[in-house]
C-alpha cells in the first residue's frame, strides 16, 4: 500500500509543488518533483524534510505520523493589542501571544481574528502606563464583539497592578463557544 502526501511549499516569489510517495513494505523513499525549475531555496527545503517509516520529520523538530503532530520546540509571534474607546482589542491574526501598554482605562476586552472560532489559548502581557496608572475592567469579555462569560480562576477577576511600568501577565482560554477561561500568570513584575 502506498501513501501519498501533497506538500505545498511557498517560497517568496516561487511556488513549488512536490509529490512524495513512500512504500512502507519496500522501505524506500521516492520523491517525485513536478516539472518546475529547482531553485537553491527548494533544494534546501527538500533536504530539510525527510520521509521516514515513522512519518515525516523536518530538521526544525516537527514530526507528523499516524498519531498526530509532535513539536520539539516552537516559538510564537508577538502581537501588539490595541485599544480605542475603552475596548482592548486582541487580534489573534497577529499571534496568540500579545503585549499591550496601557494608554487608557479599559472597560472591555474583545478577542478578534481567525482563531476565535476554535479552542485556543492567548497570553496577554500588560504594562502599566509610564506616567499615570490606568485601570482595566476584567469582567467584560467579548469574542468578535459578542459578549461572553469570563470565568476567572477563583471566581474573582484581578485588579491590574497600579505601579508605574508594572507588568501583569494573563492567560485566556477561548473554548470556541460561550466561555472564556481566564488566569493570572503573575502580577507586579517590574
Amino acid at each position: 500500500m502506498k501513501y501519498k502526501i501533497l506538500v505545498i511549499l511557498v517560497i517568496p516569489l516561487v511556488l513549488v509543488l512536490a509529490l512524495a510517495s513512500y512504500n512502507p513494505i519496500g522501505g524506500t523513499d521516492i520523491i517525485r518533483e513536478s516539472k518546475l525549475t529547482e531553485t537553491t531555496a527548494f533544494a534546501t527545503q527538500r533536504r530539510a524534510a525527510r520521509i521516514e517509516t515513522a512519518g515525516i520529520e523536518t530538521a526544525r523538530g516537527v514530526t507528523a505520523d499516524g498519531t498526530g503532530i509532535t513539536l520539539k520546540d516552537y516559538g510564537e509571534t508577538i502581537g501588539t493589542a490595541t485599544s480605542s474607546g475603552g475596548t482592548l482589542t486582541v487580534n489573534l491574526d497577529k499571534g496568540n501571544f500579545q503585549k499591550y501598554t496601557m494608554r487608557e482605562n479599559i472597560t472591555a476586552i474583545d478577542f478578534i481574528g481567525a482563531n476565535t472560532t476554535l479552542a485556543t489559548s492567548v497570553v496577554l502581557v500588560v504594562t502599566q502606563n509610564a506616567s499615570r496608572p490606568k485601570t482595566m475592567k476584567m469582567t467584560s469579555m467579548k469574542i468578535r464583539g459578542v459578549t461572553k462569560t469570563g470565568l476567572w480562576a477563583g471566581a474573582t477577576p484581578p485588579t491590574l497592578s497600579s505601579g508605574v511600568g508594572d507588568i501583569d501577565v494573563f492567560t485566556f482560554i477561548l473554548n470556541g463557544s460561550s466561555n472564556i477561561f481566564a488566569f493570572v500568570g503573575g502580577q507586579n513584575f517590574g
